[in-house]
């Protein structure tokens, strides 16, 4: 994976490039990814238009990439999620494109933090 970026600095940035089984270059816009998944020693990123894509990433590797730039927050051990695609969560479990996925202690912590920065909780 690699994350398109200006100069040395990956804040900002919107599309991340993935090569396929093909070794093809695939562009993936951030906003459409809903979250990422470790899986079977590698990566599933999950997309809004139901496309998957596997990778033979460690999930730690796109921490740097995808929390950064694109919004994205680590909730588990095996889940980074996009904040934009979050349709409810309690202390458990979050809600992206109708699937519920874990949320950890520390998980919980991550996203109470990053949503209280961006938004006023009611």
């Amino acid at each position: 994976m690699i994350g398109l970026k200006e100069g040395n600095s990956y804040s900002g940035i919107d599309k991340i490039i993935v090569r396929n089984d093909k070794n093809e270059k695939i562009i993936i816009e951030c906003n459409t990814i809903g979250y990422i998944e470790a899986a079977n020693r590698g990566v599933v990123i999950y997309t809004d238009d139901d496309k998957i894509y596997k990778l033979s990433r460690k999930i730690s590797e796109l921490d740097k990439y995808a929390i950064d730039s694109c919004n994205f927050v680590r909730t588990h051990r095996s889940y980074i999620i996009n904040m934009d695609k979050i349709e409810k969560y309690g202390s458990t479990y979050v809600v992206i494109n109708k699937k519920l996925l874990p949320l950890s202690r520390n998980g919980y912590k991550n996203l109470e933090n990053r949503i209280t920065s961006i938004a006023y909780i009611l």
